[in-house]
């Protein structure tokens, strides 16, 4: 079965990520990325969120970040840029 809605956005105070377009209802405040994936690093037990943004030259770019333990909240300790260039889509993660 499909989820269904409606959908209530929970989201805190701590959240890394900024908003691309101010005042859009469709975009929670703090909140603004795309392409985003998962990877739980079964090594460490560690997981983390990977996304694209664009939003000015310090945080544009694919970015990745790791959750905390329970996967309720980011740390925002680990905002990583990977790449600069926000032309990045669909990532994938896995081991080399």
């Amino acid at each position: 079965h499909l989820p269904t809605g409606p959908f209530t956005f929970e989201g805190n105070l701590t959240d890394p990520f900024h908003t691309v377009n101010p005042g859009n209802p469709n975009l929670p405040v703090g909140y603004q990325f795309a392409d985003a994936t998962l990877f739980q690093d079964s090594r460490t037990n560690r997981t983390y969120v990977y996304w694209r943004t664009r939003v000015d030259p310090q945080n544009t770019g694919f970015r990745a970040m790791e959750l905390t333990g329970d996967c309720l909240a980011v740390r925002p300790d680990t905002d990583s840029q990977l790449f600069t260039s926000s032309h990045r889509e669909a990532p994938a993660v896995f081991y080399a």
